[in-house]
């Protein structure tokens, strides 16, 4: 009897788990084509040789809701794609999503979104791209709605997606043909 109970409840473990394998899977895929997205987006930054530090490097910070590893590990992948970015060095750098309203560090020339932050903690970062006039890129659906600059469209093919209020409200420039191969949230 207890072989055939345990039986029951293993069979919904069994069957959850490819599909969380499925999923876990998707994300993956979403931010490895997200880093490629976020590198073409700076490139495509009319004003990105002016978003440099002191020493001469673009920093792209990677921000983290619950796993920093994550975000260093989309950071890495970030510089084996090109330490540069239009022929300007590249750094990464990881901070916590919730430490963006308050970061006082070197101005970031992108901030790329690791993990789906609380609706507050993403307004916080929406406004501090804004303020300082940087892409915010977030890999995740229904980011670019909520005000966030940059992300992807899965659809019939893997686009650019990117909200016009925010990039307005920015200042970011971006160049034409960039635009024209998006898709655009008004």
């Amino acid at each position: 009897m207890l072989r055939g109970a345990a039986a029951i409840t293993l069979l919904p473990m069994v069957l959850v788990g490819p599909s969380l394998r499925a999923a876990d899977s998707y994300r993956e895929s979403r931010l490895r084509a997200g880093v490629r997205l976020f590198r073409s987006l700076l490139a495509a930054d009319l004003d990105i040789a002016d978003k440099t530090g002191k020493d001469g490097k673009l920093l792209l910070l990677f921000a983290y809701t619950r796993d920093r590893s994550a975000a260093e590990r989309l950071a890495r992948q970030a510089l084996r794609r090109g330490a540069t970015i239009r022929t300007l060095p590249v750094r990464v750098g990881v901070i916590a999503c919730q430490a963006l309203d308050d970061y006082q560090g070197v101005v970031p020339a992108g901030i790329f979104l690791a993990e789906p932050p609380a609706s507050n903690v993403l307004a916080a970062a929406v406004r501090y791209g804004i303020r300082q006039q940087r892409i915010t890129y977030s890999p995740f659906a229904g980011h670019v709605e909520k005000g966030v600059l940059g992300g992807l469209a899965v659809e019939a093919r893997v686009q650019p997606h990117i909200n016009m209020a925010t990039l307005r409200a920015s200042g970011v420039k971006v160049k034409p043909m960039f635009m024209q191969v998006a898709k655009v949230h008004e």
